[in-house]
């Protein structure tokens, strides 16, 4: 199985703020979206794993509805 299609389809997420990282295309060529996450909180290594399958199968990936401050973005940001 690809890093795409194992990240198509997780649903591995021990966060209890919600309840499984789905992370679906953004077009047929590039892309990935990602939900079920707060960014805010700190990422399981397996949720960190499937987005970073994600990021370099796609090269793009966005977070829907993450209302995140400047530092909590820097903080997300570090995990690359």
């Amino acid at each position: 199985m690809n890093a795409s299609a194992h990240a198509m389809n997780s649903t591995a997420n021990p966060n209890p703020v919600m309840n499984a990282i789905e992370i679906s295309p953004l077009s047929p060529n590039v892309g990935a979206k990602v939900k079920g996450i707060d960014l805010r909180s700190t990422l399981s290594p397996e949720d960190l794993k499937l987005i970073k399958e994600a990021w370099y199968e796609g090269g793009v990936v966005c977070f829907p509805d993450q209302h995140l401050t400047e530092s909590e973005q820097v903080a997300f940001g570090q995990n690359f």
